[in-house]
Formats: C-alpha cells, sequence, structure tokens
C-alpha cells in the first residue's frame, strides 16, 4: 500500500508524450479545416456559375421583351406572326428545357440564338397567349398578352426565365 501512495519521482519522457499528443491534435484541426474551406471553394464556384446561368437567362428574356415591343404591329396581327419567334398559344411547352430547339437546322426552331452570349447557349422565344379581356378597346385595337422566355443551356445550368408583357396592337 505504501508505494501506491506515493508520488511518482521518474517523470522523464512525460512532456514529449504530450507534445506529441497537442501536435496530433493541432493536426488533424488543420485537416479538417483544410477540407472544409476547399468544400467551401467549390460550393461558391458552384454560385456563382448558377447565377451567370440565371442572369443570362434573363438577359436573353430581356432581349425578347425589346425585339417584340420593337416589331412593327403588323408583323404581331398576322396570322402566323411574322417573326418565327413567336409562337400562338397553345405553342411549345417553354417551360421545359427538352422543347428548345434553336440550332437553325431542319426549320422546327422553337427559339432563337439570343446575343447574350455567343456560342449558342442561350436563346429566347415568345408564346402569344391571347387576347386580353380586362381592358376596354375599340373595335379597332385590342390588347395582347405575351410570355417571353429565356434559357441558358449549358454546363453552368439550364434555367428558363419567363417574363409576361402585354402590348396593344391596332386591328384593321
Amino acid at each position: 500500500m505504501k508505494g501506491l501512495m506515493q508520488p511518482i519521482s521518474n517523470t522523464r519522457g512525460s512532456a514529449i508524450v504530450l507534445a506529441l499528443m497537442v501536435l496530433s491534435l493541432l493536426t488533424l484541426i488543420g485537416i479538417l479545416a483544410t477540407r472544409t474551406s476547399n468544400t467551401e471553394v467549390l460550393i461558391a464556384g458552384n454560385e456563382i456559375q448558377g447565377k451567370m446561368a440565371f442572369y443570362n437567362a434573363e438577359g436573353a428574356c430581356m432581349e425578347g421583351v425589346e425585339l417584340l415591343m420593337a416589331r412593327p404591329e403588323a408583323d404581331l396581327v398576322s396570322r402566323p406572326p411574322v417573326p418565327g419567334w413567336v409562337f400562338v398559344a397553345p405553342g411549345p411547352d417553354l417551360t421545359r428545357v427538352e422543347n428548345w430547339d434553336f440550332d437553325g437546322a431542319d426549320g422546327d426552331d422553337t427559339a432563337v440564338e439570343s446575343t447574350v452570349k455567343a456560342g449558342g447557349a442561350v436563346a429566347f422565344a415568345v408564346l402569344e397567349r391571347g387576347v386580353s379581356g380586362s381592358m376596354v378597346m375599340t373595335k379597332k385595337t385590342q390588347v395582347r398578352t405575351y410570355a417571353v422566355f429565356g434559357m441558358n443551356n449549358d454546363r453552368m445550368g439550364r434555367p428558363i426565365v419567363e417574363a409576361g408583357k402585354k402590348r396593344k396592337l391596332a386591328i384593321n
């Protein structure tokens, strides 16, 4: 019993063991911090690419709105509408990526390549939804409702942006 109660007098080498334990703990913390920061960098890169894809699609949509509003009224009153990128409802379901075609081949395009980004990955299309009935119009004027779509289709993502637009047209 006398041996159990006596203090240990030989403590040589205990400092090195303690130093190795602290060093191991710090190494583990460093490795985990590095892995976390690498993951954060990848997440930030993906977020930037997603935002760029969205803004490309939004830019294409706004380009479609500008071109729609710049078209002569006679082009939009005619049936079918003169620009090939204006469809009359029901038209293609442009909320689905697989219904977008703007390759310029086979005459089956549902959209037009946008000038927002070179390389053919961004396009826009316009769908005429019909005559608006909420506004009082004479027999010589109509307010038509349009859905303007923009889409980005590349490795950054495939967002589709839709904007509604109304335009007053003179009917002869």
